[in-house]
């Protein structure tokens, strides 16, 4: 991959990107830089039934529904709030948040290993002790983001 500066009197960034085809690595570095540009400053509010708690992404080990309830586990806690788990996705807009189920969302950077399980299934086991299903649907996400 080759890239160079061009200085230009446009006050607003812009990238061009080239290449003879539309592909795959095309598509990552688009995605990349999308998350990039709406990427947030490390922080994300949730709203609780008594409080607005103010969370470091980076902090955050998993989500994960319960019925009509999020529980994020965060450090030594878990912090239960009504969000769905696709806006609570698009909320935190950082690559290392990877959905690994329809239910589930962990961070890549508390993934200590992972094991085969039953019907194709594997179990992440996190930072803290937690495990979580990783289902065979999001598997390869999952691995592409490990670089597997």
């Amino acid at each position: 991959m080759k890239w160079f500066f061009e200085k230009s009197s446009v006050d607003e960034l812009s990238i061009i990107i080239k290449n003879q085809e539309y592909t795959s690595e095309v598509v990552d570095l688009m995605a990349y830089l999308e998350a990039y540009a709406g990427s947030s400053n490390g922080i994300v509010s949730v709203k609780t039934f008594d409080d607005i708690l103010i969370l470091k992404i980076d902090d955050i080990i998993a989500a994960e529904v319960d019925g009509d309830y999020l529980t994020i586990h965060y450090h030594n806690r878990d912090i239960s709030t009504r969000q769905r788990l696709y806006q609570f996705k698009q909320r935190l807009n950082h690559p290392d948040m990877v959905q690994v189920s329809k239910q589930s969302l962990i961070n890549i950077q508390h993934l200590e290993r992972m094991e085969a399980s039953f019907s194709g299934n594997m179990t992440a086991f996190l930072t803290g002790g937690l495990t979580v299903t990783v289902s065979r649907r999001y598997l390869k996400g999952l691995e592409k983001r490990l670089g597997l």
